[in-house]
């Protein structure tokens, strides 16, 4: 068994690649998001000063799937690195786990279906690496340092890539104001669709309560919150923006 154990939290509008030796993630700019790393609801560290990232100092894992009935997914998609803010790289994990899901019940979440709805929509992903050294535990182009929950054995690292409790006043307040609920959802993701050389539209927003399906050691429901959602935030959020996972390893 290793020493530690790092809990890595996406949320937000990620694009996720699936790759033969790798995951990538990439996200795009926003002016109603931020793009940061760091603790929940409190992440210091501003990824969009930079292009690139990697995380370094974790066991990598053997390659493995995000599971399709739980995230929108394409086939044998790379983003263009021009279109996109910010490149993650990230080794192939222990454990993938898709939470806080939703069930989609039937509908369509995306115009023409494409990406196919699967039964559930995800909010956070979370990727459980086995880690030996703390101090060789790093996202390589960060000014992050790891350190451990208090059971000294679990890390964890949020990435966002979504409004914080400010910028989701100016959404709400666009709403408020006559604006379409659907319109923020809409052109982030199809900013990340055209990275991918894609035409995507969302038809309905994905939004789950706060829970945690799978047992993760050094997690709970709470880590599963959106940025915005660590402050006051409207009943059904009008900014849960989806994951896109391009499935690119040509096995299932």
């Amino acid at each position: 068994m290793a020493k530690y154990q790092l809990n890595l939290v996406l949320h937000g509008t990620w694009g996720i690649e699936n790759n033969p030796d790798e995951i990538r993630i990439v996200t795009i700019q926003d002016e109603h998001h931020v793009i940061k790393a760091g603790d929940l609801c409190d992440p210091k560290f501003d990824l969009s000063k930079r292009k690139e990232y990697s995380l370094l100092g974790v066991m990598r894992g053997a390659p493995a799937n995000f599971r399709r009935d739980q995230n929108p997914t394409i086939d044998n998609k790379k983003a263009d690195d021009k279109q996109v803010k910010v490149v993650i790289h990230l080794p192939y994990p222990r454990e993938i786990h898709s939470v806080r899901r939703m069930p989609t019940n039937g509908y369509e979440f995306f115009k023409d279906n494409f990406p196919a709805t699967p039964k559930e929509m995800s909010v956070a992903q979370v990727l459980v690496y086995d880690v030996d050294d703390l101090d060789a535990l790093r996202l390589e182009g960060s000014d992050w340092s790891a350190h451990t929950n208090p059971d000294q054995h679990t890390i964890t690292l949020h990435l966002y890539a979504d409004p914080d409790p400010e910028k989701i006043k100016i959404i709400k307040a666009e709403i408020e104001n006559g604006g379409d609920p659907l319109s923020h959802a809409t052109m982030v993701l199809r900013k990340l669709a055209d990275a991918f050389g894609l035409k995507i539209t969302p038809l309905r927003l994905a939004d789950a309560r706060l829970v945690l399906e799978d047992t993760i050691d050094g997690l709970t429901a709470k880590d599963t919150a959106a940025l915005f959602e660590c402050g006051p935030q409207p009943a059904v959020s009008p900014a849960n923006c989806d994951f896109l996972i391009s499935h690119n390893r040509g096995d299932i």
